[in-house]
């Protein structure tokens, strides 16, 4: 894989990612910061945006992961 076969994937990489790290703060950090979760979520939300706006732009059909498939 290189880096063109992700490219168009990157935004959704991005927010499967930022959610497991937003899920794991608001476990560990529980009631002591009740306004930590909701600001890093909208915090991964404005990147996920910004992300998309970035690498969302395609032009022409794209073969991800390299035509790859799973059975």
């Amino acid at each position: 894989m290189n880096w063109s076969s992700l490219a168009a994937a990157v935004p959704e990489i991005w927010l499967a990612a930022a959610i497991c790290v937003i899920l794991l703060v608001d476990v560990f950090a529980g009631e002591r910061r009740r306004g930590l979760t909701p600001t890093l979520t909208l915090l991964a939300l404005a990147v996920g945006a910004g992300l998309t706006v970035q690498y969302g732009h395609v032009t022409q059909r794209t073969v991800l992961f390299e035509a790859c498939t799973c059975r």
